[in-house]
């Protein structure tokens, strides 16, 4: 099929050269005013920080900065904090959210709580993606898919468990590109199956079998699950499997899934065996089939069904699923139009179009104190700040200035009595 250019209503600013059938509605961003001037603009907020769209004066870019809320009120908060930040300066992926630039602050010197990182600005998440298109077409389920997939193939090969995989965890942006972003619940994949893991991980409706039965170790499987499940809700427009609680979710799973064997439980505590055990129930796939789409495909049904394995041995891997026949059509896409790696005229080559890592991710120690906490908070953000021609960002007390070019919140500048600024100032 001849690409075509589609309108610059659905790819933003700029007409965009795109193959396929006519391109999903994304929500538009608005464009930045004049560079000398700071706006921000609040686009996201969570349990642990704060998102807002903002321009760089320096070269006239739009960007997201991420304020991590409350990062050292207590001992949990810390480690969460600068895990995040640790794997936000880590990770260069073209499907991985990262760090542009950790913000520098003289409140370094003495008593602070928030950390500010400036990361690329994406236009919105899968899940309003899916709101906005409730039957996303084929082609572009592929393409999300892969790029989902590229970006866990880079993470485990780190060493990483994202943790928390779901449609709000996905960015996309005007050129249909994924990056996946969050890295609140990630920690480094532990390979002593001794070794106990927090069950509380990952939003119930994309949890994997493993963690509803208790298990107290688990893999990178875990995240290919959640993309079983994304991957469905992407095809149907519905969360797959929704139910009121984890043990409902269980049986719902059991339900279509069929009652596993006793060898398919791993490690998960004795009362959940017995409990899924103690109800025969047969697989019935077909009606898992007809539960995502009743024109589901045969090619992405059986690939579906590599995913949501409910033994994580079993579950295919990232690495894997990439080069399943049903993908090869977002693959493509992907190079042809979308990605940096490939020139043109280039054939696919999988060690330079779907990198691993190669540096094995240092996770923080698990029994770091509060000031050696913030000297590494501090090391990390003198080690990724940086200048551009000759000009740094910083957030000082008067509110976030970039060499002189104050912040404007809501058309008024920032001062020491603002909320941001006194919020800061704690």
């Amino acid at each position: 099929m001849a690409a075509t250019v589609y309108s610059n209503h659905y790819l933003g600013s700029k007409e965009y050269s795109y193959w396929g059938p006519p391109l999903i509605q994304l929500p538009l961003v608005a464009e930045p005013a004049a560079a000398d001037v700071q706006l921000i603009r609040q686009i996201g907020f969570g349990s642990y920080g704060v998102v807002w769209s903002v321009v760089d004066p320096r070269n006239g870019k739009k960007a997201a900065l991420k304020k991590l809320v409350n990062a050292f009120d207590d001992y949990v908060a810390i480690k969460r904090a600068l895990r995040e930040l640790k794997l936000l300066c880590f990770c260069r992926h073209d499907n991985i959210l990262g760090a542009i630039e950790v913000l520098k602050t003289p409140l370094l010197i003495g008593p602070f709580r928030h950390v500010f990182v400036l990361t690329d600005l994406m236009q919105c998440d899968l899940h309003n993606v899916i709101i906005r298109n409730p039957r996303i077409a084929d082609e572009y389920v592929k393409l999300f898919t892969y790029q989902i997939l590229r970006g866990l193939k880079y993470l485990h090969s780190a060493h990483i468990l994202h943790r928390d995989l779901k449609p709000g965890n996905i960015l996309v942006n005007n050129n249909l590109q994924i990056k996946i972003c969050d890295f609140g619940f990630a920690r480094k994949q532990e390979f002593d199956e001794s070794c106990e893991m927090t069950a509380e991980v990952v939003t119930q409706y994309y949890r994997a079998p493993e963690i509803l039965t208790g298990s107290p170790h688990y893999t990178s499987k875990l995240d290919i699950w959640s993309v079983g499940c994304i991957m469905a809700e992407m095809i149907s427009g519905k969360v797959l499997f929704e139910a009121s609680g984890p043990v409902k979710q269980l049986d719902m799973i059991t339900d279509y899934l069929g009652t596993p064997s006793l060898s398919e439980f791993g490690g998960a505590c004795q009362a959940a065996v017995q409990y899924v055990l103690s109800s025969k129930k047969s697989p019935k796939l077909r009606n898992l089939m007809y539960l995502v789409s009743t024109d589901l495909s045969e090619e992405a049904f059986n690939f579906l069904v590599k995913l949501l394995k409910f033994d994580p041995k079993k579950r295919i891997s990232a690495a894997e699923a990439m080069y399943d026949p049903y993908l090869q059509g977002g693959r493509l896409t992907y190079h042809t139009y979308i990605c940096s790696c490939c020139k043109p005229g280039k054939p696919l080559s999988s060690c330079d179009t779907e990198p691993s890592c190669y540096k094995v991710f240092e996770d923080v120690h698990p029994q770091i104190s509060l000031a050696a906490a913030k000297h590494e908070l501090y090391t990390l953000i003198k080690n990724n700040s940086r200048a551009i021609r000759g000009q740094s960002l910083t957030i000082s007390t008067t509110g976030l200035q970039i060499m002189n070019c104050t912040a404007v919140l809501n058309g008024k500048k920032l001062s020491p009595t603002s909320k941001f600024a006194s919020e800061h100032d704690q």
